[in-house]
């Protein structure tokens, strides 16, 4: 028992390092839905697609046989199936 409370302890100690990050998170979240630049944070800064955008679509896609839509989301998602399994 004396282990749990020590690790709950140390859990809340660590989300108090991370509390202002935690905060820019949720502002760059909500300015995003009130701007309508979309969630992704390398699309929204830089206006370009970041390699993982698309890809957990495309992987249910390629799960799923709908293999020419996989390859709209992400054509990547070949290559790194190649390498998870």
């Amino acid at each position: 028992m004396k282990n749990i409370h020590f690790n709950i302890k140390k859990l809340f100690q660590d989300i108090k390092n991370i509390y202002p990050l935690i905060i820019i998170f949720i502002l760059f979240f909500f300015v995003c839905l009130i701007t309508g630049m979309g969630l992704c944070p390398v699309r929204a800064t830089l206006g370009i697609p970041c390699p993982g955008c698309g890809l957990t679509r495309a992987l249910l896609l390629i799960v799923q046989g709908n293999l020419l839509e996989a390859w709209c989301f992400h054509p990547f998602s070949y290559v790194f199936i190649i390498f998870i399994t």
